[in-house]
């Protein structure tokens, strides 16, 4: 919990400039908050039929803002999309594709908003042009000058430093006398960055100084002068944010250049959340595993929490991944208690598609992740997993791996280049062996371990989901392309 105060406001204590903040000896605050995760929330979605069905672009902002006012972040946004709809509304324009209108909620917790969003429609994301966020205009602190960027991850770590989103939509904005400067980042942006892992060309329209290290320590962003009076300076700033929006609606399909930089899609590859309630152990917050399936031609479906996983489902795909087990089973998440588990049908289902000849990841961990890589609490969920597994040959035992690296102990394309793989402290669990083959170990327990299913299907264990996560240049990248790159030419051969 973060109590905002403005200086101004500290006047009855005595209180006028910054230098007097440490007469303050004491102070008593009456506080009433109710704080707690998980929590509702919501999103709100318009959606304009376009000329061509078959192609769609997203343009999102996000609703909610850290307990301050928000007037910028993302006030600045959601209006600025707001206005573009009543434009187009106004002046009865369809756009050149299904054009969807995103606020997003639960931004400022961890993107949740737009990750859920992301899981659930694997369907409109292959069909996405791209998606462009705006979150958000800022005012920079005295003596600093603001400029409007388009910013995104490129794949550079693969070898491509390209953004042609951000280029695109520069020289869009150009012509309608909006200086929009393109820059490529590492990491998480904003809410575009969910979409990241799914090949969706994404980027965020910002308004940054160059000299900013932070926007958030150098910007009026998340304080208590976030607020309306400070929007009032940015009018113009509003307006050019609109003009960014309605020159992606209206001109960007139009361009006949593809804007991503990825091979076509040749393979499919599905990613089973059924059971997974926690969005950041997902493709949405886990952007270098879709970003290397991409990289390799892979298409990427989820199968989101709460979506029974079916033979149907599976069909025609050429790698599956399952996550862990997780759920939050607290009376705060309303409906009363509850417990994940997967259903003997679904496990059945699952194992019947490695024994035909498909390749299926099964990877575990005792934590929940947040953003792929980051322990945020315990998964009393783990064992729930070897339902899975147990039909196979593969059983993930409650003992935890220790260390922070797996060390390869054998020779296999999976882990080729690669000495050791990088574990997420506190979260692996230890596989039994069994009839597998060993890729990985930490200390003496086996951490990678591949199986085979019926005469043609492998299993691929890995006791640490962490080993999965990471953006951009993840720490186990290598693993990650070769996991990509694996699954494709095994597909290719069986085939």
């Amino acid at each position: 919990p973060t109590l905002y105060v403005k200086l101004e406001d500290l006047a009855p204590a005595g209180i006028d400039a910054m230098s007097e903040l440490d007469r303050i000896t004491g102070a008593r605050v009456a506080w009433d908050a109710d704080v707690f995760q998980p929590g509702d929330s919501q999103l709100l979605l318009l959606r304009i039929p376009g000329e061509d069905s078959s192609r769609a672009l997203i343009v999102g902002a996000h609703l909610d803002s850290p307990n301050s006012p928000g007037g910028l972040d993302d006030g600045s946004g959601s209006v600025a999309l707001l206005e573009a709809a009543r434009i187009l509304d106004r002046a009865g324009v369809r756009p050149p594709v299904d054009t969807v209108f995103a606020w997003f909620g639960s931004h400022e917790r961890g993107l949740y908003g737009s990750s859920v969003f992301a899981n659930a429609n694997a369907g409109l994301l292959q069909r996405a042009i791209a998606m462009v966020q705006l979150d958000c205009l800022t005012h920079p602190l005295d003596g600093m000058s603001g400029r409007l960027v388009s910013e995104a991850q490129s794949y550079r770590a693969f070898g491509d430093a390209r953004v042609l989103l951000p280029d695109a939509l520069a020289g869009l904005s150009a012509r309608a006398g909006v200086s929009l400067a393109p820059l490529e980042i590492m990491g998480a942006a904003s809410d575009n960055s969910s979409f990241d892992g799914f090949d969706v060309p994404s980027a965020n329209t910002i308004l940054l100084a160059e000299e900013m290290t932070e926007v958030h320590v150098d910007g009026h962003l998340h304080d208590p002068y976030d607020d309306l009076p400070l929007v009032e300076l940015h009018r113009d700033d509003l307006a050019d944010l609109a003009s960014v929006v309605l020159s992606a609606v209206v001109e960007l399909p139009r361009g006949s250049a593809s804007l991503r930089t990825t091979p076509a899609k040749t393979g499919r590859a599905v990613f089973v959340a059924s059971h997974t309630e926690a969005v950041h152990m997902t493709p949405a917050q886990m952007g270098a595993l879709g970003m290397a399936l991409a990289w390799e031609g892979w298409s990427l479906d989820v199968v989101p929490y709460g979506t029974p996983v079916t033979a149907a489902a599976l069909a025609g795909a050429g790698l599956v991944v399952v996550p862990p087990v997780h759920d939050y089973p607290t009376p705060l998440s309303g409906g009363g208690p509850y417990d994940e588990s997967f259903s003997a049908e679904e496990a059945a289902a699952l194992a019947a598609y490695a024994r035909d000849g498909g390749f299926l990841v099964l990877a575990n961990g005792v934590a929940r992740l947040r953003y792929g890589t980051t322990p945020a609490d315990e998964n009393e969920d783990w064992a729930d997993l070897n339902a899975v597994g147990s039909g196979l040959g593969v059983t993930f035992e409650g003992r935890l791996l220790g260390g922070t690296q797996a060390a390869v102990v054998a020779s296999h394309p999976l882990v080729a280049g690669t000495g050791a793989l990088t574990l997420t402290h506190g979260n692996g669990l230890a596989v039994r062996p069994g009839a597998g083959r060993v890729l990985a170990r930490a200390g003496s327990d086996a951490a990678v371990v591949l199986f085979s299913a019926g005469s043609r299907g492998e299993v691929l264990a890995i006791g640490d989901l962490g080993i999965l996560g990471g953006r951009g240049a993840a720490p186990n990248l290598t693993f990650l392309r070769n996991l990509a790159n694996y699954a494709r030419t095994r597909g290719a051969a069986t085939r």
